[in-house]
């Protein structure tokens, strides 16, 4: 080879190097995967059936050839789960005998939809409204109280009353299924919360029931039912908030569905691994996700592909997987990039491998989730800024403005509909990333290829691509010490400092960028400043209004950094945006100069807490309110003024508590919370009550496990926020770590699931559904 040749190809090489140690994502080659996984082939990747499982050797045959290791079972790319897997066999039918103007015959597809894992079964009968479909009485709601449902049809709305109460559980549909099948019935219709039945809602296994079919109905069908009975579906679906609305109606359906149970029944995941290139940092893992089966075919032949949902996300994990895997400079931590199977049939490929992961879960650091990516407006966005504000806060920063003004970024969110909610489950960060825009073609066979906006895609994916990098190469351990899934808790919640120090406002004041991320490192999403005095924006102010007034001017006056609060949705706002909500109180009754009057003009001007720090206050002697004290909370209800107890006094608290009505927070250390509960026990299902147990490093995590059981979840809210600024230059250990333990003893007393639902509420929660 003369030298001139070797010198073009050298030339061509580095060129070819240097492209490759730079490769982007490229939304083209993610439009292509979705081609490939919409192909008749895969036959909807209905996971169970041949065509997922195809689908998913198809994506690891693609990890394969670009180079990722295989972390499924076995040395392969597939990780096996058990899964109830059922195949319509045939098209059901559905024939309202006697409607108020004589039969109707309704189409499987286009009126109604059989669930995933319905029973079978041929019937005829009456159709039984059973409102809700709950069965609590001990709970105050029994829907099937007074009807008789045996060998009948029932139909249900699936809605849950609005009393306050958690009702989670009673709104899923397996727990109506079971409750229909305890009572008898032959058959259950439900009405989702939406105009027309959609295919591909499920039933699962904790609900099967083989001899009954399930089946969803549209909001006409009901109507025909309830035509000539002179009910009103709006109005009856409206009372059924306050209360039960079961009757017979007198009409008949006639059902058929064949479902066939396919044993033993598999799903699927398939994962690849990139290894990290840190000595130390590689053993620190990232999961990247997305959900690649979809609705399958129905018996009739429509094919139900998934385009967007959720083609799309898997298409995005794949191109990241290849542009990664390209790069020549390798990222510092390892990368898991998974498609999950069962996503559709309730989340069980990432429910699966979040509880049997293929590495240690101790080790997983970070989790990104991607789902319903292609379709919208050509930008997107993501939920779970406040899991790394820093490292978010730092992505964003450096973003060119065009693409700042497309992004959306949100608060994490968590259990829900998608494949991140298991690893928040865990206490593993977990961001949720989506395309912004319409998404016209849910569940319908209209999500094809062609209607994929391939700029979304690359939004989505450049994003996503930028925001790993950033992570994936972070100095300092994502472990955080050991102590990962109580930092996740802390953070994924909500905190507020009812009484910062009063030195903290001048760092409001000179460097509020400094402070928001000084409060976001501790899950701080709220501030309660005093009016006047020392810590408040206007300290030798005299006049409360003008100070009031002064001081909400001054929020909005740095809107970049700060949101005047207003509800508990201020948090969330806060949390998503990089902002810190900040309140206003008053510090006692003594500012009013005995005026109950300019109580009542500064509350009009937004004031949110009235604070009671002491028994010293001309509210109270003798341990009971005085006239004026009476006065001042009275006001306090009337004007939507939230008390912020304090007082240690038991005595004076349960006085007070007794006869005041509004709306009152208990903030006191857990002792005190727990020997108030013992002398005022109702306090625990006051809804105008919320209990605040005020932490510190002498906390302990059994004390507050104890708390949990007598104050309930949604009755408490645990604080380690009071004071923070003490250690403000980095959030202290022990916060992390009592939150950590109080997780682990909830687990043992309650089980995962459960646990978690406490973990969220009284972390932040319940703090959120009180200031709503």
């Amino acid at each position: 080879m003369n030298f001139r040749v070797t010198t073009v190809v050298f030339l061509i090489s580095l060129a070819t190097c240097s492209m490759s140690a730079q490769e982007q994502f490229r939304g083209e080659r993610a439009y292509s995967y979705i081609e490939t996984l919409c192909k008749p082939e895969f036959a909807g990747r209905k996971t169970g059936l041949p065509g997922a499982r195809k689908a998913a050797e198809w994506i690891g045959q693609e990890f394969k050839q670009w180079g990722l290791k295989p972390a499924g079972d076995r040395g392969s790319f597939i990780q096996e789960y058990a899964l109830l897997v059922t195949q319509e066999v045939s098209t059901a039918k559905y024939v309202l005998e006697n409607g108020n103007f004589g039969p109707v015959t309704y189409q499987e597809g286009n009126d109604f939809t059989v669930y995933f894992n319905s029973g079978s079964g041929k019937i005829s009968s009456e159709v039984v409204f059973a409102g809700d479909g709950i069965s609590e009485p001990e709970k105050g709601r029994d829907d099937y109280a007074g009807i008789d449902v045996k060998g009948k049809i029932v139909l249900i709305y699936r809605g849950v009353p609005e009393d306050g109460k958690d009702w989670s559980k009673e709104n899923e549909r397996d727990y109506k299924m079971n409750v229909a099948t305890r009572h008898g019935a032959a058959a259950l219709l439900i009405l989702e919360q939406r105009e027309f039945a959609i295919r591909g809602g499920t039933i699962h296994e904790e609900g099967y029931n083989a001899q009954m079919p399930a089946v969803a109905v549209s909001r006409k069908m009901v109507r025909d039912i309830f035509q000539g009975l002179y009910r009103n579906l709006g109005d009856v679906i409206r009372d059924l908030a306050k209360g039960p609305q079961s009757f017979a109606t007198g009409r008949r359906v006639s059902l058929s569905v064949d479902v066939q149970r396919i044993e033993p029944g598999r799903g699927e995941n398939v994962v690849g691994l990139l290894p990290g290139t840190d000595p130390k940092l590689k053993d620190e893992f990232i999961v990247i996700g997305g959900h690649m089966d979809h609705n399958g075919m129905s018996p009739d032949g429509h094919y139900y592909v998934g385009a967007d949902d959720d083609a799309s996300g898997t298409s995005v994990v794949m191109e990241l997987a290849r542009a990664f895997a390209s790069r020549k400079s390798g990222l510092k931590r390892s990368v898991l990039f998974i498609g999950f199977g069962g996503e559709e049939q309730g989340l069980r490929g990432s429910k699966y491998f979040a509880a049997h992961p293929t590495v240690p879960q101790e080790k997983i650091c970070a989790m990104f989730n991607f789902d319903m990516e292609g379709c919208g407006d050509g930008g997107g966005g993501f939920g779970g800024r406040n899991l790394f504000p820093a490292g978010v806060q730092d992505y964003v920063t450096f973003l060119p403005d065009s693409v700042r003004k497309k992004l959306q970024v949100s608060r994490a969110w968590g259990m829900g509909g998608s494949d991140h909610s298991y690893f928040i489950d865990k206490g593993i960060p977990a961001l949720g990333f989506f395309s912004s825009g319409d998404h016209p073609f849910y569940h319908e066979e209209e999500d094809v290829p062609k209607t994929i906006n391939v700029q979304s895609l690359q939004f989505v994916g450049d994003c996503a691509a930028g925001l790993l990098e950033k992570l994936a190469n972070e100095r300092a351990s994502l472990l955080y010490e050991g102590v990962r899934t109580g930092r996740c808790f802390l953070m994924f919640g909500d905190q507020i400092d009812f009484e910062p120090e009063a030195g903290f406002t001048s760092v409001l004041e000179k460097d509020a960028g400094n402070a928001v991320r000084l409060t976001e490192r501790m899950g701080i999403h709220g501030l309660v400043l005093p009016v006047t005095g020392a810590g408040s924006i206007l300290p030798d102010a005299k006049d409360l209004c003008s100070a009031a007034d002064s001081a909400s001017q001054w929020v909005k006056g740095d809107a970049e950094h700060f949101l005047r609060f207003k509800n508990g949705n201020s948090l969330s706002d806060g949390a998503g945006a990089g902002k810190l909500a900040l309140a206003f109180r008053i510090d006692g009754t003594g500012p009013l100069g005995g005026n109950v009057s300019s109580l009542r003009n500064i509350a009009r001007l937004g004031l949110n807490f009235f604070h009671f720090g002491t028994v010293d206050d001309p509210a109270f002697a003798g341990g009971k309110l005085t006239q004026f004290g009476s006065q001042v909370f009275r006001t306090l209800k009337d004007e939507h003024v939230i008390v912020d107890w304090a007082v240690g006094d038991i005595a004076i608290a349960e006085s007070v508590l007794k006869e005041f009505d509004g709306k009152v927070i208990v903030r006191l250390k857990p002792e005190l919370l727990r020997d108030l509960l013992r002398r005022v026990p109702e306090l625990a299902t006051s809804r105008n009550v919320l209990l605040v147990a005020e932490c510190c490093q002498e906390t302990a995590a059994a004390d507050l496990s104890e708390l949990v059981d007598a104050a309930g979840e949604h009755g408490l809210h645990i604080s380690v926020a009071s004071h923070f600024c003490r250690g403000m230059n980095h959030p202290p250990d022990w916060t992390y770590r009592l939150v950590q333990e109080l997780c682990g003893l909830r687990l043992k007393a309650k089980g995962e699931e459960p646990a978690y639902q406490e973990m969220v509420n009284v972390m932040g929660g319940s703090l959120r559904a009180f200031l709503n």
